[in-house]
């Protein structure tokens, strides 16, 4: 007998995405969620009815049947389940292993979720999506405590999907302008002048900016604040700017490489991501240019050592994992408050490696 997932999806109320992330044991599913699903799988293929108790369970158990169907019940984490919906648009960032910040997100967002006795589950949207509907209406079931939307690729004009949800919603890793849904976001203003005082007190004036073809929130915000301060700030050169480099760590290799045998040389790379600061690392090590020049690197988020070996770069740390720990703090905060509307800026460290 073929089980299909939204006979799972169905009988659990959930989505089809958290039983696809159950059943090939991905992250964003909770170790609870995860084994409802594959209990229900395993019923299912017997032939059993998963809405019938399992008599192997006592009463009063955390363990069986988790059902928000037809019948009107409730499941057992009626007390408090979590919404994570992930705006993905861009799949080429979000599934690129090179940008992969989420593992430490989302045990930040499980160990949160143990703490206050919650569950969470996890959908994805993207741009005119056929799930839509059904997906806000998961979002408003009773047993739904609150949303907290993983915004790393969202756009302004996205806010309009979350219109129809009537529950809390707190939205990571961006910053609504009008301030109509609470956020918590990096404080990315602050993350480049750190970075650029760095580079200041060692003593560079011309500072080249390397980016990265990704529009999203955080480098568009790292790129205007970098903009300023060279425009604010005499003691760095007009001639600092931005230059782009393209796609995923390997393309940015290559683009950084042609860079180099047309354009000079400035007296430090600031960069906006790892994953650029990866790619532009490679071609500087191939040209034998960091071991020959006179020249500061910084990077606007740590650089995992595996991905680029020996690295002693400077940079300024980005708290991915804290600013989930805040969604939940706030979330805390406007159950108590209904109405609330907070807006947070998580604060970075510079970590300097002491290079040169």
């Amino acid at each position: 007998m073929k089980i299909k997932m939204v006979d799972i999806a169905r009988h659990l109320g959930i989505s089809k995405a958290t039983v696809s992330l159950a059943m090939n044991n991905k992250p964003g599913v909770n170790e609870d969620t995860k084994k409802k699903v594959l209990e229900c799988y395993e019923r299912l293929s017997r032939g059993l009815d998963p809405d019938t108790p399992d008599e192997s369970v006592q009463p009063g158990s955390s363990e069986g049947k988790f059902s928000a169907g037809s019948s009107g019940q409730q499941p057992p984490e009626a007390a408090g389940h979590i919404k994570l919906l992930n705006l993905n648009y861009d799949k080429n960032f979000l599934q690129n292993p090179e940008m992969e910040l989420h593992t430490g997100v989302f045990q930040t967002l499980d160990s949160e979720c143990r703490k206050r006795g919650l569950t969470y589950s996890i959908s994805y949207l993207e741009e005119n999506s056929p799930h839509l509907e059904e997906i806000v209406q998961e979002c408003n079931m009773a047993y739904v405590k609150g949303i907290i939307v993983f915004g790393v690729t969202m756009r302004e004009k996205d806010l309009d999907i979350l219109r129809s949800i009537d529950k809390p919603i707190v939205i990571n890793d961006f910053q609504p302008k009008d301030g109509r849904y609470s956020s918590a976001v990096i404080d990315n203003r602050r993350a480049v002048e750190m970075a650029m005082a760095w580079l200041k007190k060692r003593g560079s004036k011309k500072i080249y900016l390397v980016s990265s073809d990704f529009e999203i929130y955080n480098f568009a915000a790292r790129r205007e604040a970098f903009l300023n301060v060279v425009a604010t700030d005499p003691w760095f050169s007009p001639d600092s700017r931005i230059i782009s480099l393209s796609g995923n760590a390997s393309a940015s290799r290559v683009s950084m490489l042609e860079w180099l045998e047309n354009e000079e040389l400035p007296e430090a790379f600031l960069f906006e991501n790892y994953v650029v600061a990866i790619g532009a690392v490679f071609a500087l090590r191939e040209k034998g240019i960091i071991s020959t020049h006179d020249l500061e690197l910084i990077g606007l988020d740590e650089v995992p050592e595996y991905l680029l070996p020996g690295n002693k770069m400077a940079y300024v740390k980005m708290p991915h994992s804290s600013r989930m720990s805040m969604c939940f703090g706030i979330l805390d905060e406007m159950g108590k408050y209904p109405g609330m509307r907070v807006s947070t800026l998580m604060l970075p460290e510079l970590i300097d490696s002491g290079q040169g």
